[in-house]
């Protein structure tokens, strides 16, 4: 009774039984429990070039609001004008607004880059794979697990992404210093940018305003910090999947 039991427990490092309904000529690569079809390889240079475009511009409007956010502190009364918006208010207000249309153009473009990046790893020889395509990029915007969920795909997008091997899902091989980092000055960012904009819609006192002023300066200089990171992630990846691509020859197109 209990080997009849143990043989009908599933074995968590057994492969998933392959999609019948998927012609068996079609080469399948394992993701979770089921299968899918491996598609053709898409080149990602051009959306990595607009990407890294990007990624610019937002290091330019970081640089802009640290040394606004610096005014503030070198010159409250500037800023503190008492009723209505102070010239310095004016022009933080208008780099903010140029600023978020910015990021949020660089977010939309960065999550298809990683959609395209994961969808690439199958025809690039990967195995086995833990996301799919589209939580890929779904974890992203999932409550608490976005802490860590996202950079486990960005792991498998470095991992699955190296010359010279076809990933299997193996969680030994190295992950350089630059990622992890990467990612944990993009949490301390989403938190420490949250809190602040809590403070800043709440808040009217223009001591604790001053204050905010202080950390805001630190806020901008640790996200032109982001920014120089993410600018290494975006074409560090990209590099890497260009040259695997390069190297299995033409029949990935």
């Amino acid at each position: 009774m209990a080997d009849s039991n143990q043989s009908q427990m599933a074995n968590p490092y057994q492969s998933p039984t392959l999609d019948s309904s998927v012609d068996p000529e079609v080469p399948q690569v394992a993701v979770g429990d089921r299968w899918i079809e491996v598609g053709p390889y898409r080149s990602i240079r051009i959306l990595s070039r607009i990407l890294i475009a990007l990624l610019i511009a937002n290091l330019i409007g970081n640089l802009v609001m640290a040394m606004a956010s610096f005014l503030q502190v070198l010159q409250p009364d500037m800023y503190f004008a008492g009723e209505g918006l102070s010239p310095l208010e004016l022009v933080i207000a208008g780099v903010a607004f140029g600023t978020v249309i910015v990021y949020l153009t660089t977010a939309v473009t960065f999550l298809r880059w990683v959609y395209r990046v994961h969808s690439n790893l199958p025809a690039l020889g990967a195995k086995r794979l833990d996301f799919s395509n589209g939580w890929s990029v779904g974890w992203f915007f999932v409550p608490i697990l976005n802490l860590w969920k996202p950079y486990q795909v960005m792991k498998e997008n470095f991992r699955g992404s190296l010359p010279g091997a076809s990933y299997d899902g193996d969680d030994s091989i190295p992950i350089p210093s630059w990622l992890w980092t990467w990612w944990m000055f993009y949490v301390v960012s989403g938190i420490g940018n949250r809190v602040s904009h809590r403070i800043s819609t709440r808040i009217e006192d223009p001591t604790i305003l001053q204050s905010l002023a202080v950390f805001e300066v630190a806020l901008s200089v640790w996200d032109v910090a982001l920014t120089l990171l993410a600018l290494w992630v975006v074409w560090r990846i990209s590099s890497l999947q260009e040259t695997k691509a390069t190297a299995a020859g033409p029949q990935l197109y």
